[in-house]
């Protein structure tokens, strides 16, 4: 399954799953915060994304 995945993005071929992992991003947003704290960071460890 990697092995097609890497292959199909080598030739254009989008994710399938890309689309659904899209809709799922607001509610990652939100419980973001509370989970860097609780993992002994800080900040963010993303440096396009500051919630801080």
């Amino acid at each position: 399954m990697f092995r097609m995945l890497v292959m199909s993005e080598m030739l254009g071929v989008p994710n399938p799953a890309s689309y659904y992992t899209a809709e799922l991003l607001p509610v990652l947003y939100d419980g973001f915060h509370d989970w860097h704290p609780r993992m002994g960071m800080e900040r963010s460890p993303l440096e396009e994304y500051r919630c801080c």
